[in-house]
């Protein structure tokens, strides 16, 4: 069946108006029946002679008519359907644009993340595909819903102070505390977008700890959903690997190590299990970076990964 868009074209390039239409008919056959929709013509049903030779009976005819219109019908649905996917595609990229605007916007506040949040992304997407012993109910959309939490996970920092993220001295007990707030910060901020419903689970509870001793709330176990209990693993290992304005980054094997000593402490035991199958699985670039794609260049820490292209696409709208 032609798309829509080829069906127009050919429409267009031959001159098909009613004069054209009319001439249709002309061609041979024992009955031809036009199949309109509206002013259009959308096809023609031909039909040759009957097996005993007889003619077409009225009856006949006329359910010939039905038939065709049907078949009109079904292919102007079908068209339908292409426009309204069509629409959803131009919706789809407006809604990841945004996200990505949202996104950029996190990173210019504080200089010393910059990348930070591609990179989680990365991590939190290549740990879900590794995950063993946990069945996920849409599982595509569960990732496209991990990766944009892992893109807006720390959105709430934009409340904050710049001097207070930027700042090289340890924290006082109260600037801590404004620091832990912006996980609910981040669930203000996206709370009035309807299609963030599942994305705010993993903002909103990723500095969440396995043994409860987390914030905002406190969560232990697998109270700590999913999403945020893999973004946690993600945004810690880069956290590690990344320089941060009062320590300088961890090596690659000092963060590995910190992950797996952690496992049933900090973090989910399946996951851990999930983020050191990665590890083992496939070597990928970590450390520090001013842009996407650019690491330290100490060979300690250098791991070539191999990006998913979809993961790929959203990094570069950062970059």
């Amino acid at each position: 069946m032609l798309k829509k868009q080829e069906f127009r074209e050919r429409q267009r390039c031959n001159g098909f108006s009613r004069k054209a239409q009319k001439r249709v008919f002309s061609v041979p056959g024992k009955s031809v029946i036009p199949g309109f929709y509206r002013n259009d013509l959308i096809g023609v049903l031909f039909l040759g002679a009957k097996k005993d030779n007889t003619s077409f009976k009225t009856d006949e005819l006329g359910f010939l008519s039905v038939l065709a219109s049907d078949v009109v019908m079904a292919i102007q649905n079908a068209w339908l359907f292409e426009d309204l996917s069509g629409q959803l595609e131009i919706n789809k990229k407006l809604f990841l644009s945004t996200v990505t605007a949202l996104a950029t916007a996190i990173e210019a506040k504080d200089k010393y993340t910059i990348g930070h949040t591609g990179r989680v992304v990365k991590y939190s997407v290549a740990i879900a595909r590794n995950l063993e012993g946990i069945t996920i109910p849409n599982a595509k959309e569960f990732e496209e819903n991990l990766m944009i939490a892992a893109l807006l996970h720390d959105i709430g920092k934009i409340g904050i102070s710049e001097n207070l993220l930027n700042k090289r001295d340890s924290l006082t007990p109260g600037e801590r505390k404004s620091i832990s707030q912006h996980p609910l910060m981040g669930v203000e901020i996206l709370n009035p977008i309807s299609e963030f419903k599942d994305v705010l689970l993993g903002v909103k509870y990723h500095h969440e700890r396995y043994d409860g001793k987390g914030y905002p709330f406190g969560l232990k176990g697998n109270q700590i959903p999913l999403a945020a209990a893999i973004i946690a693993v993600a945004d810690a290992f880069d956290a590690m690997t990344s320089d941060r304005p009062y320590r300088k980054a961890f090596s690659h094997e000092k963060a590995v190590n910190d992950i797996k000593i952690n496992r049933g402490k900090q973090f989910n035991p399946v996951i851990v299990d999930s983020f050191m199958k990665m590890i083992g699985n496939n070597a990928f670039e970590v450390g520090n970076a001013n842009s996407l794609g650019e690491t330290r260049s100490d060979e300690t820490t250098r791991h070539k990964y191999e990006i998913p292209p979809d993961v790929m696409s959203l990094q570069r709208k950062l970059i």
